[in-house]
């Protein structure tokens, strides 16, 4: 489970919003060495490179440090479901599908800090974006 304080509304809202994914466990399994790994060797090597350097907070990113564009996901999502030969998925999926184990794994008033009912309108609002 990956936690993160961040909502597509927040920049016109100003208010952050919990917002929780889950990893398949082969996935998870491969982020956490990455991250507790990789990432400090990485800025390691970029510090010695250029002192004071940091890394982009951001987890999808160049490496320049800028943000991936919005439509990059969504294009290395349907490359893979090509490769593994499994119907498109979208990233309005994804978020479908956590929906989905929150509302089974979690007791109502653990319900109530997702924010589901949002997610499920910025799920059309993102296929309509497509």
């Amino acid at each position: 489970m990956i936690y993160v304080q961040y909502h597509k509304g927040q920049q016109q809202s100003g208010a952050y919003k919990d917002n929780i994914r889950f990893l398949p466990k082969a996935i998870g399994d491969l982020l956490l060495p990455y991250i507790a790994y990789v990432l400090p060797l990485r800025q390691l090597f970029l510090r010695q490179q250029t002192p004071g350097a940091l890394i982009s907070p951001y987890f999808w990113s160049k490496l320049d440090g800028s943000v991936w564009a919005d439509e990059t996901l969504s294009a290395c999502l349907r490359k893979a479901c090509v490769r593994a030969k499994v119907p498109c998925l979208h990233t309005s999926n994804w978020r479908q599908f956590v929906a989905s184990i929150i509302k089974e794994k979690f007791l109502t008033k653990e319900r109530a800090n997702f924010d589901l009912e949002d997610h499920l309108g910025e799920d059309v609002e993102d296929e309509l974006d497509l």
